[in-house]
């Protein structure tokens, strides 16, 4: 389900992000949209600690409220996916050439996979 959330708020988002990104400049969209992917993945952390036996974080309501947390999350890492594949466009065609384009574009998506 969250992976589908952040594909549904990507792709609506996405028509919206070039303004952003006007807005805010390229580094900093790149940024901003890197630290709300980190979002997702601090909230993928939550079932985990659920498992580990956290008293605060086991019963119905816990296990409700981590479901609707990692949603949360998938909603916003769509908006900063957005933000980032824009502002990763526009950088890299702004600062690259033909001969160089291809070596600048693997260099973001090892960062990218990193993450």
């Amino acid at each position: 389900m969250a992976i589908a959330v952040i594909y549904l708020t990507y792709s609506v988002f996405s028509f919206f992000s070039k303004p952003v990104v006007d807005c805010l400049g390229n580094r900093f969209s790149l940024s901003i949209g890197c630290f709300f992917e980190a979002f997702h993945l601090v909230a993928l952390v939550l079932p985990a600690l659920r498992k580990e036996g956290m008293e605060s974080l086991q019963g119905d309501a816990a296990y409700n409220g981590i479901c609707a947390m990692i949603i949360i999350c998938a909603f916003i890492a769509g908006i900063g996916t957005s933000l980032l594949w824009v502002a990763h466009g526009r950088y890299v065609t702004l600062c690259a050439d033909d001969s160089n384009k291809g070596f600048f574009n693997s260099v973001f998506w090892v960062f990218m996979m990193a993450c």
